[in-house]
């Protein structure tokens, strides 16, 4: 496997489905424009704003999204990690409250928490989002609401109508929506909404964190972008982190000019390859643990699974995943979960997926048949309630 790779080389014989990268080749037209880049003295870059990354990234919204964002509304970074952080660093008071979906990617609550807010988690349920959901847990302190749509790591994609019950309630309370969007492209059913385009509020009291890491593998080498419709916002956030925050590198920005060119042949056919993953680890998991529990995901790469069914009291569902089956997979405690949950990631080969996938499966039936394990539903969660 790729000895570039932090997780092949840090599990050596296990199969790593811990990790947000895939192991997959590089869209070639990234790859070319990287080269491209790389042949040349690496100087400083131009301005993104005059560079023509900029503008293709106003020609990917209009074109696939029907939004006009001016070339000088985006931000380019370094990567989408740092400029959350930068964001909250700027958006937030000590004591400021932020509403997240939990799980979550640790450093979700991490760039709130980092800020001196804190961090108030709504719960990332199957069911439709509604607006007592957050008014129920809106405090005098809350400032903001950050949205990360596909959801990380439950894969829930959320419907316009839920963007707008959002959108309607930070407008009401003068909330500052902050909509991660880094995994927008690789969504399963139906198309990705940007938060920005769900009514005429939106694009104006929000900020929209992208790029290209996820859908095009660039993980190795980074670059994000943020934009805002309104421009003061905008440069509350930027500014004070111009020198903490660092702009894209020329490297960076040729891949994202790239990557954000439209859909070419690679993207759509990696989305199918991704989705008839997910669709074959659903079916042979439910098939062959029925107890465990688990949702399609309707976006991103990964699957948020319950192992309770599969575990004896005091158990950690990863542990028995790296001794008991061979694979490693992101422990549920990491995104706010319990030690029962683990998310596994399906971009990765066909045939190391079906390995995966019948470690797993011939693993904890192994554990099951020997008596001591019966198959039980894990218990529901309960609906948090603010108390003022």
């Amino acid at each position: 496997m790729n000895p570039y790779s932090y997780k092949w080389q840090m599990y050596p014989g296990l199969i790593p489905l811990c990790h947000g990268d895939m192991d997959f080749d590089t869209d070639p037209k990234v790859t070319e424009a990287v080269l491209a880049r790389l042949s040349l003295p690496l100087t400083y870059p131009p301005p993104y704003r005059t560079s023509g990354v900029a503008t293709a990234l106003a020609h990917y919204y209009w074109d696939a999204h029907g939004l006009a964002v001016p070339e000088d509304a985006f931000w380019l970074g370094s990567g989408c990690l740092s400029q959350s952080y930068q964001v909250f660093a700027a958006l937030l008071a000590p004591g400021d409250e932020v509403l997240y979906w939990r799980p979550a990617f640790k450093y979700v609550p991490g760039a709130v928490a980092a800020a001196g807010g804190i961090p108030v988690p709504v719960p990332a349920t199957d069911e439709e989002l509604a607006r007592e959901d957050l008014e129920r847990l809106r405090g005098p302190a809350t400032r903001a609401v950050y949205l990360v749509n596909p959801h990380n790591p439950t894969g829930k994609v959320f419907t316009a109508a839920e963007l707008r019950t959002v959108s309607e309630f930070a407008a009401t309370h003068g909330l500052v929506v902050v909509s991660n969007e880094l995994h927008g492209r690789l969504v399963w059913e139906g198309d990705h909404i940007p938060f920005a385009t769900v009514d005429d509020a939106a694009p104006r009291l929000s900020i929209t964190l992208s790029g290209a890491s996820k859908s095009h593998n660039l993980a190795g080498i980074g670059g994000a972008f943020a934009f805002s419709l309104d421009r003061a916002l905008l440069e509350t956030v930027r500014s004070p982190g111009m020198h903490l925050c660092s702009e894209a590198t020329s490297v960076q920005q040729g891949a994202l000019a790239a990557a954000y060119s439209g859909d070419g042949a690679w993207l759509r056919e990696t989305r199918a390859r991704l989705r008839s993953a997910r669709d074959y680890v659903c079916r042979e998991l439910r098939a062959k643990l029925p107890g465990i529990a688990l949702s399609p995901p309707q976006g991103t790469y990964f699957l948020w699974c319950d192992f309770q069914s599969c575990l004896r009291p005091g158990e950690s569902a990863v542990e028995v995943l790296r001794q008991d089956c061979g694979v490693t997979a992101g422990a549920g405690p990491d995104f706010g979960g319990t030690v029962s949950q683990a998310r596994l990631s399906f971009a990765t080969r066909e045939d190391l997926l079906r390995q995966a996938v019948h470690q797993i499966t011939d693993g904890l039936t192994g554990r099951l048949s020997g008596g001591t394990l019966t198959l039980r539903r894990p218990v529901p969660a309960v609906r948090p309630t603010r108390t003022h």
